[in-house]
């Protein structure tokens, strides 16, 4: 990067850079966006505050391949109508489709990856008792994407470090 070019770095990065050196960055001193457990904990001199705590989530992944002779625009479409179903009635809080470019990745995870946003554990399971219920329209929408792919794993994830945690008392 020139001297003197200010790059555009998305608000939520906590980032600000600092006019004329090459790449630096400066914490913001917005006590909003620190994410510190004790919120009259000011950012150590020379840190970058962490992400905006008003926007963790649980993180549910879904990794596949699709079945032979399927397109991919075809599964792009139903998944979307699928997930755009459950964020419509709440019981998600956002998703995204990503597939795997240059082939780059783990053989042992499949080509697409789905990340569904939920903004707590007890969301989650609501959607899943929806799901699990097998009524339409949740059953149909769910059939039209299960039935196209192979290999499917599952996983949770959470934003890390958790809102609760308290530092300074761990015993391990």
């Amino acid at each position: 990067m020139e001297a003197g070019i200010k790059p555009d770095y998305p608000p939520e990065y906590g980032l600000a850079a600092k006019q004329g050196e090459r790449g630096a960055c400066e914490p913001l001193n917005d006590p909003a966006m620190l994410s510190f457990t004790d919120p009259e904990q000011k950012s150590p001199e020379g840190s970058l505050p962490c992400r905006d705590r008003s926007l963790e989530m649980d993180l549910y992944n879904v990794w596949c391949d699709l079945k032979p002779g399927v397109s991919d625009r075809l599964f792009s479409d139903r998944v979307g109508a699928y997930l755009g179903h459950l964020q419509s009635e709440g019981l998600i809080r956002g998703w995204r489709l990503t597939r795997r470019k240059l082939g780059l990745g783990p053989v042992t995870i499949g080509e697409f990856h789905i990340g569904i946003e939920v903004e707590n554990l007890t969301q989650l399971d609501t959607a899943f008792y929806r799901v699990a219920e097998r009524r339409d329209p949740v059953e149909g929408f769910h059939h039209c994407v299960n039935s196209l792919v192979d290999n499917a794993q599952f996983a949770l994830y959470r934003d890390f470090p958790d809102a609760v945690r308290h530092a300074g008392e761990e015993k391990f």
